[in-house]
């Protein structure tokens, strides 16, 4: 359960940690099935969607139905509860991705600034110890408000040549932010239209990273009902998922997982189950 400071520190600065989330024998069958899949799954890309090269930076999208220890993140008891502490009710699960980052990443946000109509949240679930400087998520407080996000990137930003998402010109020494510090088993949430970079792990090893894309529920508000519809419409045609919920996920996942995915149907969103 999340204390009225945790809950006022999500929507003013725009993120919380949740420590303590997974327990010990869950992160073990996390970091078994994170290391098999990242290693010897075909569908497993380099950089940019290029083909892995030795020693660097890889990814697997979508990675869930691999192993039920990662679906079972997806409503996560204790994540729910911190997103019910924070909104009166679950956010909408709507993709998910798996990284094995090696080196830094560029300052940075997911959504393109400014986005008034969108509330996107992320739960990331880091399988090594993350330190300030060693490989922590930074972020920069606060520009979960569009309006302030928007403002960095008109002074600062820039859009990348390799993906065409929004850059900061900066060194990320020079951007005052905070460091996330956390350790196997604690989950992050946060506003992930948020300016954020991560440095690399001072040991050489990649960071290994499970990350959840949410929606959070516009609860009557038809600007980001419709926002979030025609993303995630948009989003299942432009990338050829068959659906959000593939039908074993469906058939394996409990009373969270369903009131989610009815949710999402209620909005409009097509090809919600497989």
């Amino acid at each position: 359960m999340l204390t009225d400071l945790e809950v006022s520190h999500f929507k003013v600065f725009g993120y919380v940690v949740v420590r303590g989330c997974v327990d010990h024998e869950h992160v073990k069958r996390l970091q078994t099935a994170f290391d098999r899949e990242i290693d010897n799954n075909p569908r497993v890309k380099g950089e940019y969607g290029r083909k892995p090269r030795p020693g660097g930076t890889r990814s697997l999208c979508p990675f869930a139905e691999t192993d039920e220890a990662f679906t079972e993140l997806i409503e996560h008891p204790k994540l729910m509860e911190a997103m019910r502490d924070i909104d009166g009710i679950e956010f909408l699960y709507f993709s998910e991705d798996m990284n094995s980052f090696v080196g830094d990443t560029n300052w940075h946000c997911d959504f393109f600034p400014p986005h008034h109509e969108s509330r996107p949240a992320k739960a990331i679930y880091y399988l090594d110890e993350m330190l300030p400087g060693d490989g922590a998520l930074d972020l920069i407080p606060g520009t979960n408000n569009p309006e302030y996000a928007g403002y960095i990137f008109r002074t600062f930003g820039s859009y990348g040549d390799e993906t065409g998402g929004p850059r900061l010109n900066m060194d990320h020494l020079d951007v005052p932010s905070v460091a996330i510090e956390t350790t196997p088993g604690d989950v992050v949430l946060w506003e992930n239209r948020m300016w954020h970079h991560a440095t690399r792990r001072l040991d050489g090893k990649p960071r290994r990273m499970l990350s959840y894309s949410y929606f959070r529920d516009p609860m009557g508000n038809i600007v980001e009902e419709k926002y979030v519809r025609n993303h995630l419409n948009s989003r299942g045609s432009k990338s050829g998922l068959e659906s959000i919920y593939s039908k074993t996920m469906m058939q394996n996942g409990g009373v969270a997982r369903e009131n989610m995915a009815s949710r999402l149907e209620a909005l409009g969103v097509n090809n919600v189950r497989g």
